[in-house]
């Protein structure tokens, strides 16, 4: 798949005319996803799917077109080609955008992260195993997934990962533990440990309830709490397009009206 991306990247970009620009990205994936209810499966299913997203650029004209990637590499080619005449006819008749970025060359990289998968039955067989004796639902997904562009400027990054996920709860009547177990090594052991783990929590949830009153209190946020949080911090959050338009999340820190905490500290990690 990675030489017949690298291929239509090659041809589209032939195609090009002065002073026009494009990039072309590759986004999919080849997953199982498997939903539980009450401990059963309720629906499986298996998806094998890729799309390439072609962007055309001209001036401050741009312009842009999505279509499923045929992993044949003269259809790709067709395809391609057809695609990027119809965004140069088209961009004759859209007014100019000024906030779009320029197509530049930020270098080449290229990494694929393989993992140990479990088999559909082995799904079937450890949750089944480790949720026993618990009101479990949840979903799991397991496969890979790739992320890629290249432009005409001469970059190329690829990058590929086989993982998993569990992402569940457990229920005690209206009352839950969410929990979260996902590596790119499927342990059976160490998924019964999680939700050993969430069973026990789940316990401190059979409590009587109590009720806060208003105040200042010290919390402790869960792995999954601070999952939820880290969401907001997606590339439409930083956005500078997302900046200009109003549209970002960070605005108010963007024009150095408010600040975030000093001991906050983030980094992104490319091993994950």
């Amino acid at each position: 798949m990675k030489k017949i991306f690298q291929q239509l990247g090659t041809e589209i970009f032939s195609e090009l005319q002065p002073g026009e620009d494009a990039s072309l990205s590759l986004s999919g994936e080849e997953t199982i996803y498997i939903r539980y209810n009450g401990g059963q499966v309720r629906q499986n299913t298996q998806v094998h799917q890729y799309s390439v997203n072609l962007v055309y650029k001209k001036g401050r004209q741009v312009l842009s077109h999505s279509w499923p990637f045929a992993e044949d590499p003269s259809r790709s080619l067709v395809e391609g080609k057809n695609y990027l005449q119809f965004l140069r006819d088209e961009s004759k008749t859209i007014a100019e955008s000024p906030y779009e970025p320029e197509i530049v060359h930020h270098g080449r990289s290229e990494v694929d992260h393989k993992g140990q998968l479990p088999t559909l039955e082995t799904i079937f067989h450890d949750i089944h195993e480790a949720c026993a004796g618990t009101d479990f639902c949840g979903l799991v997904a397991s496969g890979k997934q790739v992320s890629a562009i290249q432009n005409s400027k001469g970059q190329f990054h690829w990058f590929s990962k086989e993982s998993f996920f569990v992402d569940y709860s457990l229920y005690f009547g209206e009352r839950a533990v969410k929990a979260f177990y996902a590596g790119s090594d499927w342990s059976a052991l160490a998924l019964k440990e999680n939700i050993k783990k969430s069973a026990e929590h789940l316990e401190v949830m059979k409590r009587p309830l109590v009720t806060l009153k208003p105040g200042a209190y010290r919390v402790f946020l869960e792995p999954c709490a601070v999952a939820e949080l880290t969401g907001y911090l997606s590339y439409s959050s930083f956005s500078f397009r997302n900046f200009k338009s109003g549209e970002g999340l960070w605005i108010e820190l963007a024009h150095q009206r408010k600040s975030l905490s000093p001991l906050l500290n983030i980094r992104e990690n490319f091993d994950l």
